[in-house]
């Protein structure tokens, strides 16, 4: 015999009728950030900047960067507003107050470009895996888990990202990879 599964609520203003969490998003941490955010929403409004208290996440906000979305005529771009002290270590730079195209490769831009506004369309929590994109130092992973935020409820005009380095299980052997190397998960 399976175990019943809980039914959907029938309340329309739920946040989990109109919010979908990403599985692969596994992290306590990356559950506790959505489950956070969803408090903050009513039915399919999103929570705006307003709506955040530091303070009832603060085991998340080393962690955490908030990206302005700044509609600029018929463009929009991504600028740095809180860049937390543990993602400092990650990046080795201090990004806050910097624009997307001065902290990615040129390579690179049009697909990090393309994330951040996925999240801006969907209106949806995104996550994923992926390497740095800093040329000039190793490579390091890291798993993010965005969601958007609204002052109106509607518009997106800020991102709230929680980035968590990935750590390789695998052991490391004399001369193997680096420490923050992460030869063994695939990206």
């Amino acid at each position: 015999m399976t175990p019943e599964r809980p039914a959907p609520s029938d309340d329309p203003s739920s946040p989990r009728e109109h919010f979908v969490y990403p599985r692969a998003a596994t992290h306590p941490k990356f559950r506790a950030l959505f489950d956070y955010w969803t408090s903050k929403t009513v039915g399919d409004r999103l929570p705006g900047r307003q709506h955040i208290d530091p303070t009832e996440i603060w085991t998340l906000v080393p962690n955490l960067m908030l990206w302005d979305v700044v509609r600029e005529r018929a463009t929009i771009r991504f600028r740095v507003r809180l860049f937390g002290t543990a993602l400092y270590e990650l990046w080795q730079a201090d990004l806050t107050g910097r624009w997307m195209e001065e902290t990615v490769p040129p390579d690179k831009r049009d697909d990090v470009h393309a994330g951040l506004m996925h999240v801006v369309t969907t209106r949806q929590p995104q996550y994923l895996t992926r390497r740095l994109l800093h040329p000039s130092r190793d490579l390091v992973a890291h798993e993010r888990l965005m969601v958007p935020l609204a002052a109106d409820g509607e518009t997106v005009d800020m991102l709230m990202a929680l980035y968590l380095p990935l750590v390789s299980k695998a052991p490391q052997t004399p001369g193997g990879p680096h420490p923050r190397s992460l030869a063994s998960r695939p990206l």
